[in-house]
C-alpha cells in the first residue's frame, strides 16, 4: 500500500504526475505478530473407577469465524412503490469511516488483498426513434465545424468568432473573447480556459495556467496556491471540480482553485500512484490510481480504507477523458487508452458502486452530457446513444437527410432539456433538438 508524495515527469499534457510512494502493508511480518505459547502438558492424575452410566462429555469443537457477508447492490424500486427521493442512478458514496478494519490474520505478511476487478459489460443498444424538431436555420458563413465540448451549454465557433442560443431560441454571437486555452465547464454560467505555455528561460520548461471567464469577455487568471504559473514539475492531476471551481495537486497538497469559500479537501490515500481524480457535486472525490494496474476507489484517509476499496480496473494504460457530473453523488468519466488512442471504456460510480462499460469494437466516445433524471447522453464519432437513469442503453437515430457537422455536434443546453445536434439538411445548416430525458422504449 503506498502513498502520494511528489510528482513525477510525466509528459505534462496528461495533466497527471506520478507522485512518488512509500512501500507499506496493512500487516506486520509474522515475527511482529503475537505469538501463543504452547500450554504444558497436564501431569497425570489418578484412575479413578469406571462410571458406567456416565458417558464422557463431547470435546466442542471451535469453528472459525465465517467472514461478513458483502453489503448487497441496491435494487431500483419495485413497480408500484414510491421513488427515493434521489434517483435511482444516484447514491451517497460509502463513507470510509465504516470500512472494517483490516484483520491481519487474514492474509500473509506483505500480501494486498483487494475486492475483485472489474468486467466490462458491453454496451447493447437498441435502435430507437426519437422526434426533433427544427431549433434555427444557421447562416452560412462563418461555416461552423460542430460545438465547443462542454458539460453544459451550447457554444459554437473559434477565436473570438463564438455563437450560442440566446433564450428565446435565436442564434446570436456570443460574445466572449479569443480564450487562451482549450474550454471546460458549463456555459454560460462557469467556464474556464486551460492554457499551456513555457518558462521563458534557456530551459524552456512547460506549465500550466488556469482562467475563468468573467462577464462575458474578460479572461481572468486563477491563482493555484499562490501562483498564476505553475510548473508542470510541481503539478499532479488538474481536474474540473463539479462542486466548485478546480481542483489541482501542488507541491503534495490538493487545492481548489476559485473556492467560493468551500475549503481545499484532504488529499486522498491510493494505492500507488495517485493519477487523476473528481468531485462530485456533493464533494465526494474519486480517484484514479496506478500500482502495477489501474485502480479507482473512492477518497480513502487511511491504509485499511484503501485495501477495502482500491478496485482494480482490466489491463491497459487508462487515463480519464471526459468527465460529467450526474445528480448529486453519481458521475460518469470515459477512459482512454494512450496506447492504442481509443477512448471506448465509460466508467461510473452510481448505486451499487463502480460500473464499467465498453462499445463495440471500433467506435470511440467523443462526448458526454448529463440529463436532470440521472441519465446521459454519449456520442460517438457519427451516432447518438443515450442511457437512461436505469443504465438501459438506446441507439438514437439521427434524421434521414441530416448530415452531422463536425467531431462534436451535440451540445446540452443550460436548462438540460434537450439535446441539441448541428449539421446540414437540404443544403443548409441546422440545429435540431429532441428531449434530453429518458426516451421511450421504441
Amino acid at each position: 500500500m503506498t502513498t502520494p508524495h511528489s510528482p513525477d515527469s510525466r509528459p505534462w499534457l496528461r495533466l497527471a504526475a506520478l507522485l512518488g510512494t512509500a512501500a507499506c502493508t496493512a500487516n506486520p511480518p509474522a515475527d511482529a505478530r503475537p505469538k501463543t505459547d504452547s500450554a504444558p502438558a497436564p501431569a497425570a492424575a489418578p484412575v479413578a473407577p469406571p462410571a458406567p452410566d456416565a458417558p464422557p462429555a463431547p470435546v466442542a469443537r471451535v469453528e472459525p469465524p465465517a467472514p461478513a457477508p458483502a453489503p448487497p447492490s441496491l435494487p431500483p424500486p419495485p413497480s408500484g412503490e414510491p421513488a427515493p427521493a434521489e434517483p435511482v442512478g444516484d447514491a451517497p458514496p460509502v463513507d470510509p469511516a465504516a470500512v472494517p478494519p483490516v484483520d491481519p490474520a487474514a492474509a500473509p505478511p506483505g500480501e494486498i488483498t483487494t475486492p475483485a476487478a472489474l468486467i466490462a459489460a458491453p454496451i447493447v443498444a437498441a435502435e430507437h426513434q426519437v422526434v426533433w424538431r427544427d431549433v434555427v436555420t444557421l447562416p452560412a458563413a462563418p461555416a461552423l465545424k460542430g460545438f465547443q465540448y462542454l458539460a453544459t451549454g451550447v457554444l459554437a465557433g473559434a477565436d473570438a468568432d463564438f455563437s450560442t442560443l440566446d433564450a428565446a431560441g435565436a442564434w446570436v454571437a456570443a460574445g466572449i473573447g479569443a480564450p487562451p486555452g482549450h474550454l471546460v465547464g458549463h456555459w454560460p454560467d462557469e467556464v474556464w480556459a486551460v492554457e499551456h505555455g513555457q518558462t521563458r528561460d534557456r530551459a524552456q520548461l512547460p506549465r500550466l495556467r488556469l482562467h475563468r471567464l468573467r462577464g462575458t469577455s474578460r479572461w481572468v487568471p486563477q491563482a493555484i496556491g499562490i501562483d498564476q504559473w505553475v510548473d508542470a514539475d510541481r503539478l499532479g492531476p488538474v481536474r474540473k471540480s463539479w462542486n466548485v471551481g478546480f481542483l489541482a495537486i501542488i507541491d503534495n497538497g490538493l487545492v481548489r482553485v476559485a473556492s467560493n469559500g468551500v475549503p481545499d479537501p484532504d488529499l486522498p490515500m491510493v494505492r500507488g500512484s495517485l493519477r487523476d481524480l473528481v468531485e462530485s457535486k456533493a464533494g465526494a472525490l474519486y480517484t484514479l490510481a496506478e500500482d502495477n494496474g489501474y485502480y479507482v476507489q473512492i477518497a480513502c484517509a487511511d491504509a485499511a480504507c484503501v485495501q477495502a476499496n482500491a478496485i482494480p480496473l482490466p489491463p491497459g494504460a487508462w487515463e480519464w477523458e471526459h468527465t460529467i457530473p450526474r445528480q448529486k453523488h453519481s458521475v460518469s468519466m470515459t477512459l482512454h487508452d494512450p496506447a492504442t488512442d481509443v477512448t471506448n471504456h465509460i466508467l461510473h460510480y452510481e448505486t451499487g458502486g463502480w460500473k464499467l462499460e465498453a462499445l463495440p469494437a471500433g467506435a470511440r466516445f467523443a462526448g458526454l452530457w448529463p440529463t436532470t433524471d440521472g441519465g446521459l447522453w454519449a456520442q460517438t464519432a457519427d451516432a447518438l446513444l443515450h442511457r437512461d437513469p436505469a443504465g438501459v442503453w438506446r441507439s438514437v437515430a439521427l434524421p434521414a437527410d441530416f448530415s452531422a457537422t463536425g467531431p462534436v455536434f451535440a451540445a446540452m443546453p443550460k436548462s438540460m432539456s434537450e439535446l441539441v445536434i448541428m449539421g446540414v439538411r437540404g443544403g443548409a445548416p441546422v440545429l435540431l433538438a429532441t428531449a434530453a430525458k429518458a426516451q421511450i422504449p421504441g
